[in-house]
C-alpha cells in the first residue's frame, strides 16, 4: 500500500469545502486509506477537520513541523504536545524549504524528531540534496542514522526538485531512489521511503513505476482542487 502525504504549505485551496468534496468522490471511487495524510497549516487543522467531518472525508492529520523544544517558553513554536492534542499523526520534519529558509541543521532535526516520538508521534524526516550535482552521501547517511534511531518514515525530496524550476530527469530520480534503498535496506528496520518534489499528475504515472518508492510527499499540486483528486485516485486505484 502507498502512502500519500498532502502537504498544503503556507497555502490553502481556493475552496474548503470543494477541495474536501473532490477528495472526497475520489475515497467514493477507489476506497478509504489509513495511509492517506493531509498537513494543513497548524491555523487550518480544525477548520480542516470541521469539513471533512461535514462530508465524510478520512484522513489522518499531519503537520508541517514541530518544535525542538517541550512546552513552555518558546515563542512561536508547536511543541509535539500540542499537535498530539489535535490529534496529529504526523509530522514533517527537516522539509527543505525549514533546512533552506530557516537554517535548520541536522542537530536540530535530530532534536525535532525526539520531541516527537516523545509525544507518540510519526515523525517524516526529510533530506536530499541542494543541488542536482551534489553528492548524495551525506543525505543517504543522514537518513540512515535516523532509521537507527528508530524513524520508520524517510522522504527524499532533492531540493532542486522542488517547485518547478527545473524540467525534472526522472530516471535520475529513480537511481537516487535506489542508492538509498542500498544504504537503507542494510539497517535491518523496517521503514518507509517517500519521494518528494514537484510532484504532478503529469509525472505520476511514470514515478509509480519506480519499485522502489513506498509513497509520496506532494507540495504546491496537493492545494489544487483537481490534481488532489487525480492524484489520490491514482495511487490508491
Amino acid at each position: 500500500m502507498k502512502y500519500l502525504i498532502y502537504n498544503w504549505k503556507a497555502s490553502l485551496p481556493e475552496s474548503l469545502d470543494q477541495w474536501v468534496s473532490a477528495v472526497k468522490k475520489a475515497q467514493e471511487k477507489v476506497g478509504v486509506s489509513d495511509t492517506f495524510c493531509i498537513a494543513p497549516p497548524f491555523s487550518h487543522i480544525d477548520a480542516l477537520e470541521k469539513e471533512a467531518s461535514l462530508q465524510g472525508l478520512s484522513y489522518q492529520k499531519g503537520a508541517q513541523d514541530v518544535s525542538a523544544f517541550s512546552k513552555g517558553a518558546y515563542t512561536g513554536d508547536i511543541p509535539a504536545s500540542l499537535l498530539k492534542e489535535r490529534g496529529v499523526v504526523y509530522v514533517l520534519v527537516g522539509h527543505a524549504e525549514r533546512r533552506r529558509l530557516h537554517g535548520e541543521s541536522t542537530e536540530i532535526v535530530g532534536k525535532k524528531v525526539v520531541e516527537a516520538q516523545k509525544e507518540g508521534l510519526i515523525p517524516i524526516v526529510c533530506v536530499g540534496e541542494e543541488n542536482i550535482d551534489d553528492d548524495l552521501t551525506p543525505h543517504i547517511n543522514e537518513a540512515v542514522s535516523f532509521v537507527k534511531k528508530g524513524v520508520s518514515m524517510i522522504a527524499y525530496e532533492p531540493q532542486w526538485a522542488i517547485g518547478g524550476s527545473v524540467v525534472l530527469d526522472l530516471s535520475k530520480i529513480e537511481e537516487r531512489i535506489t542508492l538509498f534503498r542500498e544504504k537503507l535496506d542494510g539497517v535491518g528496520k523496517e521503514y518507509v521511503l517517500l519521494y518528494g518534489g514537484s510532484v504532478s499528475e503529469d509525472i505520476l504515472s511514470q514515478l509509480l513505476c519506480y519499485t522502489g518508492i513506498d509513497g509520496f510527499l506532494v507540495g504546491s499540486a496537493s492545494v489544487d482542487i483537481k490534481q488532489s483528486n487525480t492524484i489520490y485516485t491514482s495511487i490508491y486505484g
